[in-house]
């Protein structure tokens, strides 16, 4: 999170005059955050990976679990668990 100095110029506006990180600058807790930053970007490619193979599937392979749902039969976690087992992905 950026900070800054504010300061009145000649013309009565408030400027930011000089910026300092409020983020603590311990070596440890910059690579905490990088790696929370990596953990989300490799999520999200799972994600994407998986959406990939679903559409790949095309409508069909999820037909019957939306119906399982809409009926209550199955609940959504419980119905992506069987997708992702059918994918071969679990």
């Amino acid at each position: 999170m950026m900070s800054c100095a504010r300061e009145e110029d000649s013309t009565g506006r408030t400027r930011c005059t000089s910026r300092t990180h409020s983020q603590p600058t311990d070596p440890t807790a910059v690579q905490g955050r990088g790696r929370g930053r990596a953990r989300f970007l490799i999520a999200r490619a799972a994600a994407d990976l998986i959406a990939e193979r679903i559409r790949e599937g095309g409508p069909t392979a999820l037909d019957g679990l939306a119906d399982k749902v809409l009926s209550g039969d199955l609940g959504p976690a419980d119905a992506a668990r069987q997708l992702l087992s059918k994918q071969g992905l679990s």
